[in-house]
């Protein structure tokens, strides 16, 4: 038979976050729409953080991690993770590739993604568990006027239920071992507050440039005929190939500029105005 190992973290190591449909219920426009649960389980103390969202793109993965956060007053230093695309682009086996939008929202904040194996579901049984009793616990016999009712049910059978009961692994109330054995251990929350940008698609163009909001940045020449991933984080603008940083220039406010490393261009093609000046004064002295 199948056989698995208990696994056993130190309190704020790690958290294990899921998502799980719970059919169509009000939104946040005021349409009843398609929704899924999220939840964030502590793995030291197994307090959670849930909440109901419309879809599963990375700015919403970004916002309800940082809503977790603050519910928590930390961050973990670990976060597990299923194989969803915003979060993880490819794990295969030795081939793994993460979502740049949520790696870098990850370095901003001071944790570890930890991708999950593959149809290896029991690899964060605890958050798996806290999906089915949300579905379980929360759902059935409920009714809800608008979103607003929604979250507000939520919260409350959250603050006076799920993280109040007594855990069926654990034997303890969630919320009293966190408070006196996890929370402070969580990272303090980043002073600066993450601004999620998404990322822009952009086409080397045979100058060794790229065209960002009317202005053009230079590109290593390699890269000529190749798209390369641009961010603009406040007055830079940062050129990413594959996993590579390849430039990083000050952002131009004036269009038509070009901003450029001469660098970024072929050995031959790069002259100063002197050397150039001095080669075709000396051939026309030869001349």
């Amino acid at each position: 038979p199948t056989a698995y190992v208990v696994q056993q973290t130190a309190p704020a190591e790690e958290a294990e976050v899921d998502f799980g449909y719970l059919g169509i219920l009000p939104s946040p426009t005021g349409e009843r729409k398609r929704t899924w649960g999220f939840v964030m389980t502590l793995s030291y103390s197994r307090d959670a953080f849930y909440t109901i969202v419309t879809d599963q793109t990375v700015a919403t993965l970004i916002k309800i991690h940082q809503e977790a956060f603050t519910f928590f007053g930390g961050v973990p230093k670990r976060v597990k993770v299923d194989n969803l695309k915003a979060a993880i682009l490819k794990n295969r086996r030795y081939d793994l590739q993460f979502n740049g939008d949520f790696l870098t929202f990850a370095y901003h904040c001071g944790f570890v993604i930890v991708p999950c194996t593959p149809y290896e579901p029991q690899q964060k049984g605890k958050v798996e568990s806290g999906v089915g009793y949300l579905k379980g616990n929360f759902l059935p016999g409920r009714t809800f006027a608008d979103y607003g009712d929604l979250r507000r049910q939520l919260d409350s059978w959250r603050d006076t239920v799920a993280n109040v009961r007594v855990h069926g692994t654990t034997r303890q109330v969630p919320h009293v071992v966190f408070v006196s054995e996890e929370k402070q251990h969580l990272l303090p929350i980043p002073l600066d507050p993450f601004v999620h940008v998404p990322a822009l698609t952009r086409l080397v163009k045979t100058n060794c440039h790229v065209d960002v909001e009317r202005s053009y940045y230079s590109v290593p020449s390699r890269l000529v005929g190749q798209t390369v991933e641009v961010r603009l984080v406040g007055e830079l603008v940062r050129i990413i190939a594959g996993s590579e940083e390849v430039a990083i220039h000050k952002k131009s406010h004036l269009p038509g500029t070009f901003v450029t490393n001469a660098s970024h261009y072929p050995g031959y093609k790069v002259h100063s105005q002197t050397a150039y000046q001095k080669k075709y004064e000396d051939k026309m002295r030869s001349i």
